[in-house]
């Protein structure tokens, strides 16, 4: 064997182990990027549950919560700054949610119960009368999402045994 076929063989085998290398490390990057994605979505929905969870673990939020569906201007000063800071926390939750769904980092099967979710939550007339007054701390995809929730909303039972309507 001459130097020549010596060093293509070398030149190949150099080429060939690069391209394992190439493709290795974008495997990595890859599953590192969806580790990244589950750990960011892991905790939006944490988020979401713990918003979820402070009606249970907090007597006073649920009491000026269900006392106010219907109009804000049922409740004390005390009890609608605990309301407004409770809504302005789950919408900002469901903002990060929104840009992730729209960004296609969230799965649309885990949208859709978020969505039903938030389509409730905006059919209130209370949570209606929030989203008027500080919409604006909002980006302007995730208003007009929200708006799109109101245009469409209908009068549910929000609470079991509690009519509810949105007019």
């Amino acid at each position: 064997m001459n130097w020549d076929a010596i060093s293509a063989v070398a030149e190949t085998v150099s080429a060939v182990g690069v391209i394992v290398t190439l493709l290795y490390l974008a495997i990595q990057i890859r599953l590192s990027r969806m580790e990244t994605r589950h750990a960011s979505i892991d905790r939006l929905v944490e988020m979401w549950s713990s918003y979820l969870g402070t009606y249970a673990t907090n007597p006073q939020l649920a009491a000026a919560a269900t006392k106010s569906p219907e109009d804000i201007g049922n409740l004390d000063m005390a009890e609608r700054a605990m309301v407004f800071a409770h809504f302005g926390r789950i919408l900002r939750v469901s903002e990060a949610m929104y840009v992730h769904y729209r960004d296609g980092s969230i799965d649309h099967d885990l949208w859709e119960g978020i969505d039903a979710c938030l389509s409730d939550i905006m059919s209130l007339r209370a949570t209606q009368q929030y989203w008027k007054i500080r919409q604006r701390w909002f980006s302007g995809a995730f208003r007009k999402y929200v708006d799109s929730l109101i245009d469409n909303a209908e009068p549910i039972d929000f609470y079991p045994g509690q009519t509810t309507t949105s007019d």
